[in-house]
């Protein structure tokens, strides 16, 4: 009876596992069309999940490298396998799995199996199953890099694949490699120029690659995706940083405030916007009250209120991006890592040539620095900043600029360069809570033995940090320093 009762169920497992294999490939798409839905399904899902911040940007990136990977994987079936031959494979599976299956099971249990065996406990064999299991998913980890040179291949089948090269894009961004991310972003927007979130992130992109300065082709970029989307956040976020950099700051901050108060209470930008309103506010002298009185006649009620032609001009959104002409961008897509760079650093040697003739263009000068700090010549970018500072030599943004190329060009452990020192006191003769210069200018101080002007200099540095950050704790200790006997 208990034979019998085996062979009934084995014959029903059999039938079961055989009807869809006789079946494949008769109707409908192949499993690997399937998958790809899924898959990009999945990403699509993921971006929504990033956007609304229900998970982290690390947690996001090893995801959608995993589903690239999966992707790339079911797009290869994809291709390999036609209706015929799924069809015809179906039907020798079957074959073969209904004639051996019964087989190999009879067989191998006539050798080891052993009925009279106690069972192991559940409990135990779950656990070892878990432990196999994370030790397989440990070792088949996708590697970034693989992926990212796989997608790029299957994107040189599938060029017009709006998904894959925004995929790839955010791929590139998360290796940190800006410059590739920045022509797949400019591939995106050409297949889907209506998208304002694909614009923002191009120019968010872009701005990442100069180092956090708005460049004028970031502010090229975020023109466009205002004009298709006049309320886009991430957009509206950058040109007030662009008003903040280039000295505006009541004008930004009506930006940032006019973005928070359009913004939904949940809205995953918002801590980050309301700390930096706060701190560019505390920065410049403008008190809580002040404040508070912009943030009451900030939005108005309008959700959202788009960002005026007036806030665009302010910003130099508007201003004719420099650098590469289109058909130059155009050759660059289709060029190698190596050949990009060498025709990028082609560009920026012209570029030092143009201002060889035309020393008195402040904007040009500012280009080049920003230049040579992507290339990591600091000297050559501190050089090019001195230049737009005699011709800027009251612009805030500039003047940080040139202070920060300066101390990126001073060999490590020697003094504080004189200019330095000089350029610090002329930026907290324009905004004497500047960190930077005040930190600076402490140092200077402590070199030249004035110990009450440092400790008056880092003093004013501790107000504005947040005592909770290692730089905060790094001034406490240098202020202490100042009390403890010099060293025989």
């Amino acid at each position: 009876m208990v034979w019998m009762i085996l062979t009934a169920m084995s014959a029903l497992s059999l039938v079961l596992i055989l009807r869809p294999l006789l079946r494949r490939g008769e109707n409908g798409p192949s499993r690997a069309e399937y998958d790809t839905r899924i898959y990009k399904d999945q990403l699509n899902e993921l971006e929504r999940d990033t956007a609304r911040g229900v998970i982290n940007e690390e947690a996001a990136r090893a995801a959608r490298a995993e589903i690239a990977r999966r992707l790339i994987a079911a797009d290869e079936e994809a291709k390999a396998t036609t209706p015929e031959m799924a069809t015809t494979s179906g039907k020798a599976m079957a074959a073969i799995v209904g004639v051996t299956i019964p087989a190999l099971a009879l067989g191998l249990y006539a050798i080891i199996g052993s009925p009279h065996l106690p069972a192991q406990p559940g409990a135990k064999l779950q656990a070892k199953a878990k432990a196999q299991q994370g030790s397989k998913s440990a070792s088949a980890a996708p590697d970034l890099n693989t992926t990212v040179a796989q997608l790029a291949a299957r994107l040189k089948q599938h060029p017009d694949d709006l998904e894959g090269w925004r995929l790839y894009a955010r791929s590139l961004v998360g290796m940190r490699r800006f410059t590739d991310a920045v022509a797949a972003y400019q591939r995106a927007t050409t297949l889907a120029p209506k998208d304002a979130n694909l614009w923002s992130q191009l120019a968010e992109t872009q701005i990442t690659a100069a180092g956090g300065s708005v460049t004028p082709a970031a502010r090229q970029t975020l023109k466009k995706a205002l004009v298709v989307d006049p309320a886009e956040p991430r957009a509206r976020y950058y040109v007030g940083l662009a008003a903040r950099q280039a000295g505006a700051i009541k004008q930004a901050l009506k930006i940032w405030l006019d973005l928070e108060a359009d913004s939904v209470p949940k809205a995953p930008w918002r801590k980050l916007l309301g700390e930096r309103i706060r701190k560019t506010a505390k920065d410049n002298g403008i008190s809580a009250n002040a404040l508070a009185t912009m943030r009451k006649s900030a939005g108005k009620g309008q959700n959202p209120a788009p960002v005026s032609k007036t806030q665009l001009a302010d910003s130099n959104v508007g201003a004719r991006p420099p650098g590469p002409a289109a058909d130059d961008v155009k050759a660059a897509q289709q060029m190698s890592a190596d050949d990009r760079l060498t025709m990028i650093r082609s560009m920026v040697s012209r570029l030092a040539d143009k201002m060889k003739d035309d020393p008195n263009n402040a904007e040009g000068w500012l280009r080049l620095a920003r230049s040579y700090e992507v290339f990591n010549e600091p000297a050559k970018s501190r050089d090019a900043y001195a230049k737009a500072v005699t011709l800027k030599p009251k612009t805030l943004p500039v003047l940080t600029a040139y202070a920060g190329a300066i101390a990126k060009a001073a060999k490590p452990g020697a003094p504080i360069p004189r200019v330095l020192t000089d350029v610090s006191e002329r930026i907290l003769a324009l905004q004497p809570k500047n960190g930077g210069a005040l930190w600076f200018s402490g140092i200077s101080k402590m070199e030249a033995g004035d110990k009450n002007g440092a400790r008056e200099r880092w003093t004013r540095l501790l107000a504005i940090l947040d005592p909770k950050t290692t730089q905060h704790a790094k001034v406490l200790e240098r202020i202490k320093a100042l009390d403890l006997p010099a060293k025989p």
